[in-house]
């Protein structure tokens, strides 16, 4: 088969694989960009939005590119150059990652490409289109990563021989980048869907979600770390730890390697800083190499993974057989959040709400832990970043429901138990923020009891703005009611980021965060009134309150 022919018959089963992994993440077909009404409609939608979707992703990377250089373009130092490809190559590792998981979800089971099987092809022409739709899912970003890195070295060190390396480094990170999406498909499929009933497998599968989640949360706030990193770098390649043996560990390190040896290649003087510098520059050419030659690895194990695909799944599933049945009556409210606790473990892209809690209280701590001193402000302002945090997990919560939003809003359930129930996650995912402060506080030696009392009373704030943005949206699904379709009742599915509950997304989130932010703004405006902190904890207390019970009452009427 010609490679042309082949590019074009691979974009059906990357359709497929885009079109499984949407609707794995959203519970049916309805949404993306441009939504219409007939299926044929919805599909070229969601391929729309896939589409967007990549062209934004390589925008970020070829922003956060320009963002990491912008520190040496304005001083040309060898340690700022380090930092700029370092942080540059780090970011784009990591949002390969993350934009893998929401085109990846249903790559090892290999139900994209069922289709191929139908027809008249050898295996070698079946896993050189598996590959190819492959290269079709990364195309935009890892074009659009290596071009601006290439393209930032070249412009800033006018260095042939840097440009070179930077290219080398640039394609090796994508390889890095796509083999490791691909091995996190598989474990998370693996990991989620195996078997067994017991406490210690339920354990490891916790376990592992609150791994996946954090580790996926994390790599959106790279970009917002590096600004925090670039001078702890700077510290230890210039600075304090320069003599020590911490240079020589970075140049053994990816992507510290690139760095080290490019800043080499640009500053001949670089190893005269320091012995250990000396040293990591006479090493990273090697470590350099070995990193060449393990992304040639990666991609012939990433490329062997892709051509298996095609004839049938990479993972294998066993399934204990149950023996026996338990059936527990719940109330309502307490068995629906047990229904989206293990909905949402099911999903890649809203594991991560298993680990709000631990990236909430990192969140506080970066926010605060660099004030050499707590005053009410940083309290303040932490807590309004910690409560924003949990805004978006309600929203995820909310859109984990698909086309099932339909059936269970056929059940004699008030919307009001879905609304509390999601609520009541959000809001437990946010009882770490109080305590994390408090132990900032005491380390800071701080005993002023109104400090101790403002994350506290945002509690109530937290609760009423989720369940007031959960209840926007359900409410008006379900006075749009469902669609009478020849063949029946068409289940529409909820998807929030569709064009027609898009704008509904932005207007209940504006509310959402003007009510967390009320109690915040009512301590300030307390404060500036009476001048006692005291007083102001009474506004805010009832402002809070107010709050709750205002949308605690309008669910009940409705």
């Amino acid at each position: 088969m010609r490679f042309r022919e082949a590019w074009r018959l691979s974009k059906t089963p990357y359709s497929e694989l885009t079109f499984r992994s949407a609707v794995m993440a959203r519970g049916s077909t309805r949404g993306g960009f441009g939504y219409g009404g007939s299926p044929a409609a919805r599909v070229k939608s969601i391929m729309r939005g896939a589409q967007v979707s990549k062209f934004i992703f390589a925008g970020i990377i070829g922003g956060a590119t320009a963002y990491t250089m912008l520190q040496y373009l304005f001083d040309k130092t060898p340690t700022n150059l380090v930092g700029g490809i370092t942080f540059s190559l780090a970011i784009t590792l990591a949002y390969v990652v993350l934009y893998s998981l929401q085109v990846l979800p249903s790559f090892s089971s290999a139900e994209a490409y069922v289709v191929l099987s139908t027809l008249p092809l050898s295996e070698s022409d079946l896993s050189l289109l598996t590959i190819l739709s492959i290269v079709r899912t990364f195309d935009f970003i890892v074009v659009a990563a290596i071009v601006a890195q290439v393209a930032m070295v070249a412009y800033t060190t006018a260095s042939v021989l840097a440009t070179v390396a930077m290219a080398l480094a640039g394609v090796a990170n994508a390889v890095f980048g796509v083999a490791l999406s691909l091995w996190l498909s598989g474990l998370f499929q693996k990991n989620i869907t195996r078997g067994g009933r017991g406490k210690a497998g339920a354990i490891a599968r916790f376990v592992f979600l609150i791994s996946w989640g954090l580790a996926a949360a994390s790599l959106g706030f790279l970009f917002n770390v590096a600004s925090y990193a670039i001078p702890a770098l700077d510290s230890a390649i210039s600075g304090t730890f320069s003599s020590t043996g911490v240079p020589v560990v970075f140049s053994l390190v990816h992507p510290f390697t690139a760095g080290i040896m490019i800043a080499s290649i640009v500053f001949p003087s670089f190893h005269t800083i320091s012995p250990s510098l000396g040293l990591a520059s006479l090493l990273s050419p090697f470590a350099f190499a070995v990193y060449l030659a393990l992304s040639v690895f990666a991609a012939r194990r990433a490329l062997a993974l892709a051509g298996s695909v095609a004839h049938g799944p990479t993972v294998t599933v066993v399934r204990q057989r149950a023996a026996e049945f338990l059936l527990r009556i719940r109330r309502p409210i307490s068995a629906y959040v047990l229904k989206d606790v293990r909905v949402s473990s099911k999903n890649p892209s809203s594991a991560f709400i298993y680990a709000l809690p631990v990236l909430e209280t990192l969140v506080v701590f970066f926010s605060i832990s660099g004030a050499k001193e707590l005053h009410t402000i940083e309290i303040l302002v932490s807590t309004f970043l910690a409560s924003f945090l949990t805004l978006v997990s309600a929203t995820i919560l909310l859109n984990t429901e698909g086309s099932g939003l339909d059936y269970t809003l056929s059940l004699p359930l008030s919307a009001r138990v879905m609304v509390l129930a999601k609520s009541a996650i959000a809001t437990v995912a946010y009882l770490p923020v109080p305590v994390a402060i408090w132990a900032l506080l005491l380390a800071g030696r701080s005993f002023s009891p109104s400090l101790y009392l403002i994350p506290l009373i945002e509690i109530g704030a937290v609760s009423a703005a989720t369940s007031a943005e959960l209840s926007f949206f359900i409410q008006r699904y379900r006075k749009a009611g469902v669609r009478q379709t020849s063949s029946g009742i068409e289940t529409r599915g909820m998807n929030l980021m569709s064009a027609g509950d898009l704008p509904r997304l932005f207007g209940a989130f504006a509310v959402a965060v003007g009510l967390v932010g009320a109690p915040i703004l009512a301590y300030g405006v307390g404060y500036l009134f009476f001048l006692d902190r005291f007083r102001a904890l009474g506004v805010m207390t009832l402002v809070a309150l107010g709050e709750l019970g205002v949308v605690q009452l309008y669910l009940r009427k409705g």
